[in-house]
């Protein structure tokens, strides 16, 4: 790894987000065909997990089997889906998660449309596109290196603050370590829900099933029904596509299936992300505008609704506590007044949280310097200047990623396409501004 404390770019957050806005710099390093002589553009990663290129949705965190949401055509750029018809078999024999039987059982499904290069209708694991994002971010870092064309250092660590200063910013990790740079980018993916509960695991809540790989939910599962000596009744607050995902995790590990009753999905809109199922006549399926899924997770949902074993219900959580039973009860404010729930387990899949109420220090101490980092109206994250992704409150800090969710953009940037999109469109900020310092310091 290179080792740059100061750099001219210090880009927070490695997942898909960021890493693209690497590589868009780094391609237009490398067409730019630029003296071998010059000094090299620096930049410096840091990703709290370690996993550059792919982040939370397609690293350790999401289990092998996780499937994107729309078919590949949809989502994805050609160049990965061609990329994969070239490559599958490579990616499942030589150490892509090889042993997953989900990863493995897709692979076998699907052998002849891979072989055929027909990908387009296939909802592909998310891993497969994120060990594909690794090795191109790993391959154009290593090539423009190689050019000296610029010097790309990765450090695993938590950013915990942001100063800007007059020759540009300094960021603070949680190590208490920290690196300068001259132009800075917030990259840190989607801001982490506050846990206001005050529940815990050993209890049956499971605030963050992507915090610790879903292991927390599997321990949950066979610590509670050991204990309780029967089956669990587990509440998902939320519709989004996370809880779909619990579903689907569940259906998929057998020895945990065995032990539930039954799965409420609690919400204010009632539904189960997916959209209409044809000829499924149940609400609880019906998307009314909620998000796509992939084809899979509706089968699965489909089934178990058929089954009795998924319901919905419209509502609004209000309090949960752990009643002296061992069970967690829940408040609710229904359209038909206040009800009372109860359950073994509740999965927290209420989606992101807002700027004023999360729990991370980075998002507390931005808010706190209000002056640079303005929160924007809808509380996803930070004014920016009009039409661009540079904050309103200071120059060369920019920001991707779903924190871009707002009003003035109208941007859903967890799309992968999206996110292809916007980091071009920066990448080519970003270079035109490196360039123009490079050329201020010649001076």
């Amino acid at each position: 790894m290179t080792n740059l404390n100061h750099a001219d770019l210090v880009i927070a957050g490695g997942g898909l987000s960021g890493s693209r806005v690497v590589i868009d710099i780094l391609n237009r390093l490398l067409e730019a065909n630029k003296e071998a002589e010059e000094k090299p553009v620096e930049i410096v990663v840091i990703d709290r997990f370690g996993e550059f290129g792919r982040g939370i949705p397609y690293g350790k965190q999401s289990p092998s089997g996780f499937l994107l949401i729309e078919p590949a055509a949809q989502s994805t750029p050609k160049e990965f889906r061609d990329w994969l018809s070239l490559n599958y078999a490579e990616l499942i024999n030589e150490g892509v998660h090889h042993d997953d039987p989900l990863l493995q059982a897709w692979v076998f499904r699907y052998r002849e449309q891979l072989e055929s290069g027909q990908v387009d209708e296939l909802y592909v694991p998310r891993k497969l596109f994120g060990f594909y994002v690794e090795r191109l971010l790993r391959q154009t870092v290593q090539l423009a290196e190689e050019r000296n064309l610029a010097k790309v250092g990765f450090v695993t660590g938590e950013v915990t603050d942001v100063e800007p200063g007059d020759s540009g910013f300094t960021v603070r990790l949680a190590d208490d370590s920290s690196f300068h740079g001259r132009t800075f980018v917030l990259a840190t993916g989607c801001i982490p829900r506050s846990k206001s509960s005050g529940l815990s695991v050993d209890e049956g809540y499971i605030h963050d099933l992507y915090e610790d790989a879903y292991a927390g939910l599997e321990q949950a599962v066979a610590k509670r029904a050991k204990a309780l000596g029967r089956k669990l009744d587990i509440l998902i607050a939320g519709s989004n596509a996370s809880a779909i995902e619990a579903i689907y995790f569940l259906a998929n590990r057998q020895e945990l299936l065995s032990a539930v009753r039954g799965i409420n999905v609690v919400s204010s809109s009632g539904y189960l992300p997916g959209g209409v199922i044809e000829g499924e006549e149940n609400a609880a399926l019906t998307s009314g505008g909620q998000r796509p899924s992939a084809r899979e997770y509706i089968d699965t949902a489909a089934r178990f609704v058929g089954e009795g074993l998924v319901t919905a219900t419209q509502a609004k959580i209000i309090h949960m506590d752990s009643g002296a039973d061992g069970r967690l009860h829940i408040e609710t404010d229904a359209s038909e007044g206040k009800i009372e729930l109860t359950a073994d387990i509740v999965i927290n899949c209420t989606g992101a949280g807002r700027v004023n109420r999360t729990d991370s220090p980075l998002i507390r101490n931005l808010r706190a310097r209000d002056n640079h980092f303005k929160t924007n109206a809808c509380l996803r994250g930070f004014q920016l200047r009009p039409n661009s992704y540079e904050l309103e409150g200071v120059d060369n800090g920019f920001v991707i990623g779903p924190l871009l969710n707002q009003d003035a953009l109208e941007t859903h940037v967890e799309s992968i396409l999206a996110v292809y999109r916007v980091a071009e469109e920066l990448g080519n900020v970003l270079y035109q501004r490196l360039s123009e310092t490079a050329l201020a310091s010649k001076r």
